[in-house]
């Protein structure tokens, strides 16, 4: 697979009423580039599904796909992270803490 230059990623542009594309290409290349720093050997890929979602596809160094990556905009709490994963069982875990998801990814791949 090939490997994305996460500091290339670009924002779309959309309606502002589907939220801030440049703030969510930061929140995933911040966290994707904390995860690479941790996770080497590991990639990511940036996909704009629609129009307000922007997600990250998570692969170990096996091309396994572990998890995507998403923004919630949570009225309560403001924008934070989304993780699907174990997608037979359809899981999520949020999280506004990038070293929480990291943690978790990192457990997830162990039990691989």
């Amino acid at each position: 697979m090939k490997l994305e230059d996460i500091d290339k990623w670009a924002a779309p542009k959309w309606y502002p009423d589907f939220g801030n594309p440049l703030e969510q290409v930061k929140m995933l290349s911040s966290f994707c580039k904390s995860l690479i720093k941790v996770k080497n050997e590991w990639f990511v890929t940036l996909n704009h599904i629609e129009d307000g979602y922007l997600n990250v596809d998570i692969y170990d160094n096996n091309n396994n796909k572990l998890a995507e990556l998403y923004i919630v905009d949570d009225e309560e709490d403001g924008e934070k992270y989304g993780l699907f994963y174990d997608f037979k069982e359809e899981k999520e875990l949020y999280f506004t803490e990038i070293n929480k998801g990291i943690v978790h990814l990192e457990s997830l791949s162990v039990c691989r």
